[in-house]
C-alpha cells in the first residue's frame, strides 16, 4: 500500500472538512531514497520513512500553518 498517497489523502480530506470547504493545497514530489523505514506522525498518519514525512511536513505547514511531528519510529 502506498502510504504517501493514503496519508495526503486523508490530510486533505481532514483539511476540507475542517475548513468547511475543499481544500487547494498542493504536494511537492518528494525527492527520497525508496528505502522503507516507516514512521508515524502526530496527525496519526504513516510515512515511508523521515525524509517522506519532513517533505510532507514542511508542505502542510506552508500551506497550513500547522506543524507536525514524529510521533514514533514505527507504523501507527
Amino acid at each position: 500500500m502506498d502510504y504517501k498517497v493514503v496519508s495526503i489523502a486523508i490530510s486533505l480530506v481532514m483539511m476540507s472538512s475542517a475548513l468547511g470547504e475543499r481544500s487547494s493545497l498542493s504536494w511537492p514530489e518528494c525527492p527520497c531514497p525508496k528505502i522503507m523505514q516507516p514512521v508515524c506522525a502526530t496527525n496519526n498518519l504513516n510515512f515511508h520513512s523521515p525524509c517522506h514525512f519532513k517533505c510532507y511536513a514542511d508542505a502542510f505547514q506552508r500551506q497550513t500553518g500547522i506543524k507536525l511531528s514524529i510521533l514514533k519510529e514505527s507504523e501507527c
